[in-house]
C-alpha cells in the first residue's frame, strides 16, 4: 500500500500537459450530421429596344451571375404606357409577332394573359419580339420567375416610339477592377437602331455613374459612336459588387437610355502589428502561447475587411484568429525553438472574393522560456485526484455495507455510461445519482430526461434536475419501444442511450472539454496518417501534420485552447470548435468507403465509442 501510495504521490507531482491529456482522451467515433449546401446564382436580363416597320422591337439575353446564358426558360413581358401602372391589353394577335429570322419554340411568343407575353430563351439565352404600338412613351418590364438554384429577376427599358431609339454597350464589358493602381478606361458604343437600319450615335453627351448614384465621369460619343471614360481607380467606390451606369437624357429626335453593368471592385489588405516595433515582439514563451493583435487595412480605404489571420512558423500553422472590424487577437503555440529568437509569419486569409491579401508581415519574436507556474494547476489537479482516490477508499467498506451486491458495481472511469445497480417493478419509476465520468464526482445541476423522437420532433416525456448530491428520481411513465433516457449538465457532454427498465441508475458523463479531445482523436484515426500517431494524437501533432491545411490547423488550435487553456466550456463553447471541424473523411477514398466505419477504434468500448453519436442525434 506505501509503495502504491508514494507511486501516486510522484505521478501528481510530474504531471503534465501530454500525462494530463493521456488521461482525458477516449475513443469516440464522429458522428457529425452530414448538411448538404445549395448556393443559389443570381439572373439579369439584359434588353434593348429598337424600331423596325414602326413595330417596337425588344430583344435582349437572360444570363445568370457569371454571365453563363441561361437558356430554354421563359421571360415574362407586359408594356404600360409610361407614368401609368396598369399593362395595355396585348391580346390581339396582329400586336405581337415573332422577329424577324427567328427560328425554333424560341422564336415564338405565347400570350399567357390578355397582357402579358411569354418569350422563351434559345441556346444563347436570347430572346427577341415584336409588338405593334401607337409613337408614344411606353414602359417595357421583363421578368425571370427563377428556376431551379438561380433566383428570379427583372428589369425595364423606357422607349419613346416617336423618337429613334438609342442602344448602348461597353466594349469590353467590365467585370472585376482593381482599387490600386492607374486609372480605369471604360468605352461605350452608341448606336440607333431605327427601321432596320444601325447607325452611330454620335455627338451624345453620356454620364457614368456608380450604383450610389455618384458620376465618375462624362463624354461625349465620336463620329463612330464611342466614348471613352478615364476614372481614377480610388473614385470607383468601396471594394465589393456595384454597378456602372451609363445614362444618356435624349435629344429632341433620339430617345434616353440607361446601361448598367453588374462589376467587382477588388482591393488588397495588409497586416500591421502595433506591438512590434521595427518588426519586432515583445519576448515571450510560445509554450505558454504569445498573443499578437493584429490589424487589417484595406489599401482603397473603406469598411473594415473581414476574413482571418493566421500565423506560421516555416510551413506550420501556429495561430489563427477572425477579423473583427478589421482587428485579430492571434494565439500563437509551439515548441520553444532552441535559437533566441523565431520568426513568425502573419498572413490575410479572405472571406470574399474582392478582398486579396497583400504583404505578408514577417515578425521576429525574442524567446524566453516557459514560466514554472504554468505546471501549478496540473499538480493542484494531480494532487485532487490522488485525494480522490484515498478518500474514495477511506468511504468504501462503509457504503458497501450498507447496498447489496448489486449495488457495488462500479461506473466505468474515463467514457460516459449509464448502469442499472438496480432493477424495481415498471411503476417505481427511475432513481439514481450522475457523476463525473473520470473524477467520480457528484454532477449536480445535470438535466435527466426521458424522450420519444419522432418523425418531426422530440417529445419530452419526463424531465429532472439532480441535486446537490447529483441524486435525481423520475416518476413512471408509460413507456414504448424508441423511447430514450438522456442526461447532460452545463459542462458535461450529453449522453443518449435507450430507456432502461425501471430502477436505480447510474450515470457517468464526461466533461464537454474532453469530449472535443475524443473527437480529434477519432478524426485522426479516420484520416490516418499523418494525423494519427501513436499513442494517440494530440491537438499539437494534429496541427503540425495539417501544414498548409489552414481549416484543420484551426480546428486543432481551437480544440487545444478549449481543452487546456483553463476555462470553463459550456454546450454553446463546444457548439463553436465543433463547427469549425474538416471533413474526416481520408483524401483518397477506397471505392467503398463509407461516412461511418461499423468497426470501433482499437480497444474502444460500446459507451466510449458511441458516446459523441449519442451526444444528440440531430447535430
Amino acid at each position: 500500500m506505501r509503495t502504491r501510495v508514494a507511486t501516486l504521490l510522484l505521478s501528481s507531482s510530474l504531471l503534465s500537459a501530454p500525462l494530463l491529456s493521456a488521461l482525458l482522451w477516449g475513443n469516440a467515433r464522429d458522428a457529425r450530421a452530414q448538411t448538404r449546401i445549395h448556393v443559389r446564382g443570381g439572373a439579369r436580363i439584359e434588353a434593348h429596344a429598337a424600331r423596325a416597320a414602326g413595330k417596337l422591337v425588344l430583344s435582349g439575353t437572360l444570363v445568370d451571375d457569371a454571365a453563363r446564358a441561361i437558356a430554354g426558360e421563359r421571360v415574362k413581358l407586359t408594356i404600360a404606357p409610361k407614368g401609368e401602372a396598369t399593362p395595355i391589353a396585348l391580346a390581339t394577335g396582329a400586336m405581337v409577332t415573332a422577329c424577324e429570322g427567328a427560328r425554333g419554340p424560341a422564336a415564338q411568343p405565347t400570350l399567357d394573359r390578355a397582357d402579358t407575353v411569354s418569350l422563351k430563351t434559345d441556346e444563347g439565352g436570347r430572346f427577341c419580339v415584336r409588338v405593334a404600338l401607337a409613337r408614344d412613351r411606353f414602359v417595357a418590364n421583363m421578368s425571370f420567375g427563377g428556376a431551379g438554384n438561380i433566383d428570379a429577376a427583372e428589369t425595364s427599358v423606357t422607349v419613346d416610339l416617336s423618337l429613334k431609339p438609342l442602344t448602348m454597350r461597353f466594349d469590353p464589358v467590365p467585370r472585376v477592377l482593381s482599387l490600386e493602381g492607374p486609372p480605369a478606361l471604360f468605352e461605350v458604343v452608341a448606336t440607333i437602331d431605327d427601321e432596320g437600319t444601325t447607325t452611330p450615335g454620335a455627338e451624345l453627351l453620356l454620364t457614368l455613374a456608380n450604383e450610389s448614384g455618384t458620376q465618375l465621369a462624362s463624354g461625349t460619343t465620336n463620329t463612330s459612336g464611342r466614348a471613352r471614360f478615364t476614372v481614377p481607380a480610388a473614385a470607383l467606390g468601396p471594394a465589393g459588387r456595384g454597378e456602372l451606369r451609363v445614362a444618356f437624357a435624349g435629344t429632341s429626335d433620339t430617345g434616353g437610355g440607361t446601361l448598367v453593368a453588374p462589376i467587382e471592385r477588388h482591393a488588397k489588405v495588409d497586416l500591421e502589428v502595433p506591438a512590434a516595433a521595427l518588426g519586432k515582439l515583445p519576448p515571450g514563451s510560445p509554450e505558454d502561447g504569445v498573443a499578437i493583435d493584429v490589424t487589417a487595412i484595406a489599401r482603397a480605404g473603406g469598411a473594415p475587411p473581414g476574413g482571418s489571420v493566421e500565423a506560421r512558423v516555416g510551413d506550420v500553422v501556429v495561430g489563427a484568429a477572425p477579423l473583427e472590424n478589421g482587428k485579430s487577437r492571434v494565439l500563437v503555440t509551439f515548441a520553444t525553438p532552441n535559437a533566441n529568437e523565431t520568426t513568425l509569419q502573419l498572413r490575410y486569409a479572405s472571406d470574399s472574393p474582392w478582398y486579396e491579401a497583400g504583404n505578408e508581415l514577417a515578425v521576429t519574436l525574442p524567446v524566453r522560456g516557459p514560466s514554472p507556474l504554468r505546471h501549478v494547476p496540473l499538480v493542484v489537479a494531480g494532487i485532487a485526484v490522488l485525494a480522490w482516490l484515498v478518500l474514495g477508499r477511506a468511504r468504501a467498506p462503509r457504503k458497501i455495507a450498507d447496498k447489496d451486491p448489486a449495488s457495488r458495481r462500479p461506473i466505468a472511469h474515463g467514457e460516459p455510461a449509464l448502469h442499472v445497480v438496480r432493477a424495481a417493478p415498471d411503476a417505481r419509476g427511475w432513481s439514481g445519482c450522475v457523476v463525473d465520468a473520470h473524477e467520480g464526482r457528484r454532477v449536480p445541476n445535470a438535466l435527466v430526461a426521458i424522450e420519444r423522437p419522432t418523425f418531426e420532433t422530440v417529445q419530452t416525456l419526463a424531465r429532472a434536475t439532480t441535486d446537490a448530491n447529483g441524486e435525481f428520481s423520475i416518476p413512471h411513465v408509460p413507456a414504448q419501444e424508441g423511447d430514450e433516457l438522456v442526461a447532460e449538465a452545463p459542462l458535461h457532454a450529453p449522453l443518449r442511450q435507450p430507456l432502461p427498465p425501471s430502477g436505480e441508475l447510474a450515470i457517468a458523463l464526461v466533461l464537454r472539454k474532453r469530449a472535443l479531445l475524443d473527437r480529434l482523436v477519432a478524426w485522426a484515426r479516420r484520416r490516418g496518417r499523418p494525423f494519427d500517431a501513436p499513442p494517440e494524437p494530440t491537438p499539437g501533432h494534429v496541427r503540425r501534420a495539417a501544414a498548409g491545411d489552414f481549416a484543420v490547423a484551426r480546428w486543432a488550435d481551437a480544440i487545444e485552447r478549449a481543452a487546456f487553456g483553463g476555462g470553463t466550456i459550456d454546450a454553446h463553447a463546444e457548439s463553436e470548435v465543433v463547427r469549425l471541424q474538416p471533413e474526416a473523411r481520408p483524401a483518397a477514398p477506397e471505392p467503398h468507403d463509407t461516412l461511418e466505419d461499423p468497426r470501433p477504434p482499437a480497444g474502444a468500448t460500446d459507451a466510449s465509442d458511441a458516446a459523441p453519436a449519442r451526444q444528440d442525434k440531430r447535430g
